[in-house]
């Protein structure tokens, strides 16, 4: 037997939705929490549901919407009023029905005899006795032809097509499921003869089994989850008469299986402005697919309403900041400026405040907390609604909330999720380009867009990061940027193999991007910091060399082809500068053959450096030297020889290497 969370005290009570619930006490009604406390004291004639941050309340036989903090949105002056849904609420105004929004503009103007609420941007409305849809602006989408209609959910909507009202309850007639633009999408139940497991879609008309199909009789509610709770009428199967029975469908109208035979439309809780299906609605404070993500998204707004204060205070700060330095350096004129610009932006973060606490808002609340309830409502959405066509657009949100809370990492595995999970459409786009952003926050090793709140530098999440671009979308046009960004990350890590095959794959596989000229004078100046580096040796040089080389004759006409020219020749001398080194190494050990090859090199690198000029002196010197030896050891000539005495040649001054 379950227990009374809150015991009984109150004279009447609606539902809980938005946290609060409406109840009646003394004979006025109000609004408690979830602890029974009375958040907006009881003062209201009559009193609805909390909906979109806002509720209708009856004051002087009028009605209006107050906020969370039980101030007015819209004054009390409608005969009627509904629930707000994606930002309207329906109210009667002189016998006829349009829609507001919270700032109490008429959108739509009063001109239907009943509507119902908002729900995937139609509303149910009707004249003449005819039901159809009307999109935002007032204008019929789906013309007025039907007995009655239920509103959209997951693409469809159920209309009813013959049947008749009788004290508020409609009989009779069929059901059929239509789209946002009038269309039939489902105009009976397709039944097969060896019926599925319950949950599992069935195959109509296949391997020469009987299947059949049956009219839709009744529908409760609309599609949930990728399914439809219907009642199908009688049907003759496999030789079998089968009467009515409760189950359900599939967007293309195929039964899944048996269900039971409960919870039919109640068609006598008809409440303006909500529909049928208001009774179902509230059960278990969910709503529609729409209402709950209409809910995330208001909260959502308020949270960059509060963003954007917090911002205002923290420039504020920033300014009282700067006017005390400006006093403290003696210049009182520029302390006062500042100071007064501090307090117009401490005034103008009030007004905005006040503002957004007026539209929902609760007092002294943060960014944070609207966009961690936004957050956890879009999970819940994507996870649960995995058929959903918003599915998408709510696993997108749930990386955007992420990014808004600064969790990065956490907001490029939602993307992830969404562009692997999910066909190409407008969030697996916008997915790809977060990422992207993303990746170079990474890189930068701080935030870039509005918190300036440095970052760790991993540069192997920057990489993964664009490689999930790169697969995702190897020809969009973020992969050539994900790839020569991964050879920047590289660079950091000073694994300059590495970044030069990022390089080169941008050469490869994108050769007509605008990236390439970039991509190869980026080879050369990776080998240009090899080469500066102990452990590696000439050949780092010499692949520069080559690689601002093949740079200059690609690309003649780029802004680089000086620079690239400066960076060839401080390699040559780096290079030379080794050949020497290693030239006076064997000059000084004696081995003069190969000191030459060694002179000769830096000689035909740098002919004009003053490596070369010390090469080419060297190299004399040593030819000279080893011309001598020569003829020192020649074989003398017999017929030459003196028989007076020669004197000894002296040995001739060399200098040292």
């Amino acid at each position: 037997m379950g227990k009374f969370v809150l015991e009984p005290q109150y004279e009447s009570a609606l539902p809980f939705t938005d946290f609060l619930a409406a109840v009646q006490k003394e004979g006025k009604w109000g609004f408690i929490n979830g602890e029974g406390k009375f958040v907006i004291e009881p003062r209201f004639e009559k009193a609805f549901l909390f909906s979109d941050g806002a509720a209708a309340v009856q004051e002087n036989g009028k009605w209006g919407f107050v906020n969370r903090a039980g101030k007015y949105l819209v004054e009390p002056k409608y005969e009627s009023a509904g629930i707000f849904r994606q930002g309207l609420a329906a109210v009667r105004w002189e016998g006829k029905w349009g829609f507001i929004a919270k700032d109490g503009e008429m959108v739509v103007p009063p001109k239907y005899d009943q509507v119902y609420f908002f729900a995937e941007d139609r509303a149910g409305a009707q004249v003449d006795g005819k039901w159809g849809y009307i999109d935002r602006t007032g204008k019929f989408a789906v013309p007025p032809k039907y007995e009655e209609v239920l509103p959209f959910s997951q693409g469809l909507a159920a209309v009813n097509l013959g049947g008749k009202r009788e004290d508020n309850e409609l009989t009779g007639g069929v059901w059929h499921f239509v789209d946002p633009e009038g269309k039939t999408i489902i105009d009976q139940a397709m039944i097969s003869a060896a019926l599925p497991q319950k949950g599992a879609p069935s195959r109509v008309g296949t391997d020469g089994r009987q299947d059949t199909t049956a009219k839709i009789e009744a529908v409760e509610n609309g599609f949930r989850g990728g399914k439809a709770h219907v009642r199908i009428g009688s049907r003759l199967l496999n030789g079998d008469s089968q009467g009515p029975a409760w189950g359900y469908i599939d967007p293309k109208g195929n039964w899944l299986a048996e269900g039971n035979t409960t919870i039919p439309l109640n068609f006598t809780t008809y409440t303006p402005g909500e529909g049928m299906t208001f009774e179902s609605d509230i059960i278990g404070n969910r709503g529609t697919a729409s209402d709950i993500l209409q809910t995330a998204k208001d909260a959502e707004t308020i949270g960059k309403a509060y963003e954007q204060v917090e911002q205002i205070e923290r420039d504020a700060d920033e300014d009282f900041a700067a006017a005390d330095r400006m006093a403290e350096l003696g210049d009182p004129q520029a302390a006062d400026a500042s100071r007064q610009l501090g307090k117009e932006k401490q005034q103008e973060a009030k007004r905005l405040r006040d503002e957004t606490d007026r539209r929902g808002g609760e007092a002294n609340a943060n960014s944070i907390k609207y966009f961690d309830k936004a957050l956890k409502i879009y999970q819940d959405f994507a996870k649960e609604n995995p058929d959903d066509l918003r599915r998408p657009e709510a696993q997108y949100k749930v990386g955007e909330m992420y990014e808004h809370l600064t969790k990065y990492w956490d907001a490029y595995k939602a993307y992830k999720k969404l562009v692997e999970e999910t066909a190409s459409n407008q969030y697996w786009d916008l997915a790809i380009e977060r990422m992207f952003a993303i990746g170079n926050v990474y890189l930068a090793g701080q935030h870039q867009m509005m918190w300036k709140i440095p970052m760790p530098a991993d540069m192997n999440k920057v990489v993964e990061i664009y490689q999930t671009i790169i697969k995702s979308a190897p020809f969009g046009s973020y992969a050539p940027l994900a790839t020569f960004h991964c050879g920047l990350a590289r660079e950091k890590q000073k694994k300059w193999p590495e970044a030069v095959k990022f390089y080169e794959e941008i050469l490869d596989k994108y050769p007509k991007n605008d990236l390439i000229d970039d991509a190869q004078y980026q080879i050369g100046y990776v080998w240009t910091k090899a080469a500066r580096q102990p452990e590696y040796d000439q050949t780092a040089a010499q692949k520069g060399i080559e690689a601002y080389q093949d740079y200059l004759a690609r690309f003649k006409r780029s802004d680089k082809t000086e620079q690239a020219t400066e960076n060839i020749a401080m390699l040559q001398q780096r290079l030379s500068g080794g050949s020497l080194s290693v030239a006076k190494f064997y000059d000084k050990s004696g081995n003069y053959p190969a000191a030459l090859v060694y002179y000769n090199e830096v000689i035909t690198q740098t002919p004009d450096s003053p490596a070369g000029q010390e090469a080419r002196q060297r190299k004399r010197v040593l030819e000279d030297l080893i011309s001598e030896t020569k003829q020192q050891n020649a074989p003398p000539d017999k017929s030459k020889i003196s028989f007076r005495s020669n004197p000894q040649a002296e040995p001739r001054n060399l200098a040292n290497p």
